[in-house]
């Protein structure tokens, strides 16, 4: 993997009219918390080695491959996904063969200058398999080496397991849903009946009263 190299620039000295050492001399007596504390330095071996290690510790699945697809390097996340280290290997070799073409073709675009993601089924030991998308950018190798292509992969057959189960829902699935459906439309039938009994009650206890008040009024008219 390639080294990164971190600088900073000096700051230039403000125009105080205060000869610099003097000025320097001045800050280091009234800055409390930053006492005699060195220049930062630019990044070193040790920091790079450092740098070696986060990038081969980090979750996500990174690896390195020449334009012609063989496999430069490949981090532990990437290691651990495909079950097997690729290096040596050409990448496509892990791919499954309906992809293959594809995934040439996207890391020859993407060692030529291009950038962009490719979703494809990746072949593991074991005849297992992972619904995976790489994203990938052109990295420029040293000593005139040419560029490679660096990929970040990630895991998708959850997700897409997921999507199927609710495009395609089992069979439980579908029984569950028809009895609830079943279970919905019976309340519904003995909700209906229920309010329909309570009308029927109201009118026959209103029709009951009417006849009571008709009776009363006959009887004090005589």
């Amino acid at each position: 993997m390639t080294t990164i190299g971190l600088t900073r620039p000096a700051a230039e000295p403000a125009d105080t009219g205060v000869p610099a050492g003097d000025a320097l001399e001045a800050l280091d007596a009234f800055d409390p918390l930053h006492p005699d504390e060195p220049d930062p330095q630019p990044l070193g071996s040790d920091a790079g080695n450092r740098l070696r290690e986060i990038v081969e510790h980090q979750p996500g699945c990174l690896t390195e491959v020449t334009a012609g697809g063989r496999v430069l390097a490949m981090n532990a996340a990437h290691v651990a996904l495909m079950g097997a280290n690729g290096v040596g290997q050409f990448y496509q070799d892990f791919v499954s063969l309906t992809d293959r073409e594809r995934v040439d073709d996207f890391v020859r675009r993407v060692s030529q200058g291009e950038s962009g993601s490719l979703e494809y089924l990746m072949v593991l030991p074991g005849a297992r398999s992972r619904d995976v998308v790489s994203d990938a950018v052109p990295l420029e190798r040293p000593s005139d080496h040419g560029t490679a292509v660096l990929m970040v992969t990630r895991d998708l057959t959850d997700l897409r397991e997921f999507e199927d189960q609710l495009r395609h829902p089992s069979d439980s699935a579908t029984q569950a849903s028809k009895q609830l459906e079943e279970q919905l439309r019976q309340q519904s039938v003995e909700h209906q009946q229920a309010a329909e009994d309570r009308e029927r009650k109201f009118v026959a206890e209103r029709e009951v009263e009417r006849r009571r008040v008709g009776q009363a009024l006959d009887r004090a008219r005589t």
